[in-house]
C-alpha cells in the first residue's frame, strides 16, 4: 500500500527561477508515505475496537491459543497481541 512517488520534474532552465526540485520530489514522496500510514492508522484503531469488543463478550482478558498470544492491559483498554517465533524459523537459532 506505498504511494508511488511522483516522477522528477524536468531540470529548470537556466535563468528561470522556482523552488527546488529535489525538496519537491522528497515533499510528494514524505506526503504519500504518511497518507498510507495514516490509512493504516485507521484500520489497526478498528480491529484492536473489534478485538476488545470480542474479548468483553467472551469474557476475556487474555488469550492464548497456538502461536497468538492476547491480553488487555489492567486499568486500560489497551490491547497486546504477540504472535511468537517457531525457533525453526529463527535462522540464527539454526547455526
Amino acid at each position: 500500500m506505498v504511494a508511488a512517488a511522483r516522477r522528477a520534474k524536468q531540470d529548470r532552465l537556466p535563468g528561470v527561477e522556482g523552488g527546488i526540485p529535489e525538496l519537491e520530489q522528497l515533499g510528494y514522496e514524505y506526503h504519500g508515505i504518511r497518507t498510507d500510514r495514516q490509512k493504516l492508522l485507521t484500520q489497526e484503531v478498528d480491529l484492536k475496537k473489534r478485538t476488545l469488543e470480542a474479548m468483553h463478550r467472551h469474557n476475556l482478558t487474555s488469550y492464548k491459543y497456538e502461536d497468538l498470544v492476547m491480553n488487555i492491559v489492567p486499568g486500560d483498554e489497551k490491547l497486546k497481541v504477540k504472535v511468537l517465533k517457531d525457533i525453526d524459523d529463527d535462522p540464527q537459532e539454526a547455526a
